[in-house]
């Protein structure tokens, strides 16, 4: 009947949809014509459906559409228990765009309690939109989903429709009956049954399958299932041994390999509990212990224990032993004694057992594990619930005769003090016996004896003990020796490892304390000043210092900004005096600070004191006036600062980028031949290494910019790969061409060039020796030599001058001309007044140049240029005298030339030198003949005739007709 009732309704939706739509058509063509039939039919239809149900397949809100054909289904034949996806088209028929429209998707019917989701989309004029959720879990057999749209969004305006679709069906296993037999009375290690029955529970059969059951004690077990039809079950049985006493659970779960598809794979566990009784037990209560008298240290030893008995009655006869593991891997086991527990439920009983020296003799010295077996033989005459509590372990000690071992080494509180000063010795010691010992130490130190309380010293125990001795006056070496001397009863087994020797250097330094109390401060005038102070008032500090020892040092007083205000010294000449310290400071607000620095710190520590500093009326009134001056002035000075910031950063960037560049690598980049540092081209593979000075790539570390040929980074260091940056080429060693030395032109110094062939006789002849008119001509040619040279610096003194000059300099010397003349006031007394001159020579005449010219003086002028002369005081030739042009000629045969007689002067100065003579015998003395080297014409002597411009000194040729710096002109 469900099933035609919902056919029904599919129907109906059906039918209302169709009409709908009719009625929409019927009614636009109502617009167009006009016609009231029309619109009575239409009413007609609308009453019509209005007497069919509200649930229908299809739905329209104002001009929002859906219908059950835009729902589909995800996937489209479900099984029970699966998600199913519902995804729905809904459709704007409309010619606005639609905002809001509220859909809810429902299980079944319509109800809060049945939402699936629910949500709100916008849709464009003639768009469909795309809405989904999920079903989660659905159930088997038929299912509807429902959906409502509202539009627009809380008007109330809304419908709805819904979906059939059917979900097939599966099995699904369950164990309905989980029991375990028997049900009571089970004691661990019985054997118990469990059975469980398993039923399919689904509508489709179910395969073979395996049911896991969870025992206790992970004793789990998987067991065969049958295969089952829908609505049947089976049995499944198994057994275990019941676990120790106590509650237990059992977890049982079909198809635990999933084999089965189900319809629902939640809550398949099915669980049962059971009891197990607990058996009589028995253990032991509390601890063991080990037992031995003082200072026996061979025994005997007695062991105390307490057994418990649970669930028991009667009377228990309980065995027992005790063992002790030796070094060879056995055991030293005691003779077996009996403990006897008696009464109904709980009984317990201490027992007792003593061990002699002689069952423990097959041991050694040292800490042993005894152990108390229960049952050690399993033949007791009961059965016990656990045999897991039938052991229990101590320690016990077979003790050694105990030694107190001392530190050879007494630790001092510091290897050097002071004399007086206080030293504190430290003494280990330890008890390496298993009894507790007690003595004293017994201490030599500075020539006195003395003993320490008594000290007692545990087991194994280790002890330092400690004390604070003073030192003797006067710089030595003091000595401190301390032993370990036993008290009666006690033990020490080797005196020879129980005492310390510790040395301390003991020095006479100064050491000085600061004496508070006769700390003071006063004014200018010697008054205690008064807190606060006044600012730029002095104020004098004064404090003493007692002394230790004696000795100097200085001290630094200083302010608050560290300034030194002075040094001050201290020196102690009698153990004990005082030292007594001032200082001068002028306070500063708002805090005055004075310190007085120690020279060294060890002798004693700095003394600080700060005074409270407030400013007078007047440094007030100042202080207002200069601020605003000051600001001005830090404001210049920082201006100035930065310009002259800038003006350094400037000069030491003017580098020539040549110089820099050629100073950045010896080795060719491209072939790593070795390079002078100045070339252009590699000489080994004439790589251009004027280009690879300007290039530069960015450091892979820091990312700076850097030249190529750079092996490492001028910013962070990294190294560089430098040939990776050009291209590698071949090295070839470049040729070297060889210089051959031409030979020197032999010589022949027998051979007589010109002149008389004994020229040494000929020039005796004239009052000289051979070789000291050789020595003459080397002094002239040296003279000349070096005139030459001051004439070429002179000449070359501008280019070297411009070598050393910056560009700036260069383009300021360019653009200046210095001219040599001097003016009158310059020249001073050095000048010539031609006014003085004629007024030395008389009266002043005027000279009239008799020639044709009138103007240039020539032959015919002889008289005034004679005047002249006269008047300036030159030498001059005048008509009539005679004149020697050149070297004299003795040929008679020349016309006009007339011969002079033949005379020759012999006169002697002394400054000359002397003629040969029996007088003058150091001048006859032969002396080694010297060979004059031959004489090269020098560059200086093949450069043309210069001269010099007389209105600004450049040098000029001697053919110049004007000056190239200055222009003047030459005829």
């Amino acid at each position: 009947m469900a099933h035609t009732g919902r056919c029904a309704r599919r129907l109906i939706h059906a039918i209302f949809w169709v009409s709908l739509r009719w009625v929409q058509v019927l009614c636009r063509a109502s617009i167009f014509c006009m016609a009231n039939s029309w619109k009575a039919l239409a009413a007609i239809l609308l009453l019509g459906l209005a007497t069919l149900p509200l649930n229908v397949s299809a739905i329209e809100v104002g001009d929002i559409q859906a219908s059950s054909s835009g729902v589909s289904f995800s996937p489209s034949a479900p099984k029970a228990g699966d998600t199913v996806e519902i995804s729905l088209s809904i459709y704007n028929s409309g010619e606005s765009f639609a905002n809001d429209v509220e859909y809810t998707f429902y299980r079944t019917a319509l109800g809060s309690d049945n939402i699936i989701e629910q949500g709100r989309i916008d849709i464009d004029s003639g768009a469909v939109e795309q809405v989904s959720t999920q079903w989660i879990n659905v159930g088997e057999g038929e299912n509807e989903v429902v959906i409502q749209i509202e539009h627009p969004r809380d008007s109330g305006i809304m419908a709805d429709f819904y979906v059939p679709f059917t979900v097939t069906g599966l099995p699904n296993l369950k164990v309905t009956t989980l029991e375990v037999s028997p049900s009571t009375g089970i004691f661990a290690g019985d054997t118990v049954t469990l059975s469980a029955l398993v039923r399919n529970t689904g509508s489709e059969p179910a395969a073979a399958s395996t049911l896991h059951v969870d025992l206790p004690g992970n004793e789990n077990q998987d067991l065969a299932t049958p295969e089952l039809a829908a609505e049947n079950s089976a049995w499944v049985n198994t057994t275990f041994i019941a676990p120790s006493s106590g509650t237990h659970t059992i977890y049982a779960t079909p198809d635990y390999q999933s084999v089965v598809e189900e319809s629902s794979e939640v809550n398949k566990e099915k669980t049962v509990e059971f009891l197990v009784e607990t058996r009589m037990d028995v253990y032991h209560q509390g601890e063991m212990t080990v037992e031995i008298e003082e200072g026996a240290l061979e025994g005997p030893w007695v062991v105390t224990g307490r057994l418990a008995r649970t669930n028991g009655s009667g009377t228990s006869e309980v065995p027992m032993w005790l063992e002790i593991p030796d070094e060879n891997g056995g055991k030293v086991t005691s003779a077996p004694f009996t403990v006897t527990l008696t009464g109904e439920g709980y009984a317990e009983k201490e027992w007792t057992h003593t061990l002699t020296s002689s069952d423990l003799s097959s041991l050694s010295v040292g800490q042993h594990q005894v152990t108390a077996q229960i049952d050690p033989f399993g033949n007791a005459a009961f059965i016990q619930e656990s045999q897991d509590n039938d052991r229990i372990t101590t320690s016990l000690s077979i003790f050694p005769i105990p030694d107190v071992f001392v530190d050879p080494i007494a630790i001092a509180s510091s290897p050097s003090v002071n004399s007086g000063d206080k030293v504190t010795w430290r003494v280990s010691m330890s008890n390496n016996g298993d009894i507790e010992v007690s003595g004293k130490l017994h201490y030599t130190w500075e020539g006195t004896e003395a003993t320490s309380p008594v000290i007692y010293l545990d087991p194994g125990q280790s002890r330092t003990w400690e004390t604070e001795l003073t030192t003797s006056l006067g710089a030595h070496q003091a000595t401190f020796v301390a032993g370990w001397v036993p008290l009666a009863g006690s033990w020490d087994s080797n005196p020879l490892n129980s005492e310390a020797n510790g040395i301390v250097v003991v020095e006479a330094e100064l050491r000085l304390e600061w004496r508070l109390s006769s700390f003071s401060i006063v004014d200018a005038n010697a008054e205690p000043a008064s807190s606060p102070l006044d600012a730029g008032e002095t104020y004098t500090l004064a404090i003493d210092l007692s002394s230790t020892e004696t000795g100097s040092l200085t001290f630094d007083c200083l302010d608050g900004n560290n300034e030194m205000l002075a040094n001050l010294s201290a020196s102690v000449d009698t153990r004990g005096d005082r030292v007594s310290l001032t200082c001068d400071f002028v306070a500063y607000a708002p805090i005055s600070t004075v310190r007085l620095v120690p020279s060294d710190p060890t002798v004693t520590s700095t003394f600080t004191r700060t005074f409270t500093t407030v400013l007078t009326d007047d440094a007030i009134d100042d202080l207002s006036d200069n601020a605003e001056m000051g600001t001005l002035s830090l404001i210049g000075l920082g201006v100035l600062v930065l310009l002259g910031v800038l003006v350094v950063a400037i000069l030491m960037t003017r580098d020539r980028e040549e110089e820099v560049e050629r100073d950045i690598f010896d080795y060719c980049p491209s072939c790593d031949g070795e390079l002078e540092g100045d070339e252009d081209r590699c000489p080994h593979c004439a790589f251009n290494l004027k280009k690879a000075r300007k290039q530069f790539h960015d450091c892979d570390e820091c990312g700076e910019s850097i030249p190529d040929l750079l092996d490492n980074c001028v910013y962070c260091g990294a190294d560089q790969d430098v040939a990776s940056y050009f291209e590698q080429r071949t090295r070839r060693e470049p040729s070297v061409k060889e210089t051959v030395s031409l030979p020197d032109p032999e010589e022949n110094e027998e051979e007589i060039v010109t002149g008389t062939e004994d020229f040494a006789q000929a020039v005796k002849e004239f009052g000289y020796d051979e070789d000291n008119l050789e020595e003459e001509w080397d002094k002239n040619i040296v003279s000349a030599e070096a005139e030459v040279e001051a004439a070429y610096d002179r000449r070359n003194a501008e280019e070297v001058e411009r070598e050393n000059m910056t560009e700036e300099e260069l383009e300021a010397y360019d653009n200046t001309v210095t001219t040599t003349l001097k003016s009158m006031d310059e020249l001073g007394e050095d000048g010539v007044d031609i006014d003085a001159i004629l007024k030395s020579k008389g009266e002043v005449i005027s000279l009239k140049d008799e020639g044709d010219d009138g103007s240039t003086l020539s032959a015919s002028d002889a008289k005034i240029r004679g005047r002249l002369f006269e008047i300036t005081g030159e030498d001059g030739i005048m008509p009539g005298d005679k004149v020697h042009v050149g070297m004299q000629l003795t040929d008679n045969a020349l016309a006009g030339n007339e011969v002079a007689d033949a005379t020759s002067d012999f006169t002697m100065t002394e400054e000359e030198e002397k003629p040969l003579t029996a007088d003058n015998p150091e001048a006859s003395k032969p002396k080694q003949s010297r060979r004059r080297a031959p004489r090269r014409k020098t560059a200086e002597e093949a450069a043309p005739a210069m001269s010099e411009c007389g209105a600004c000194g450049a040098d000029l040729a001697m053919d110049a007709k004007e000056c190239g710096t200055c222009g003047a002109k030459f005829e």
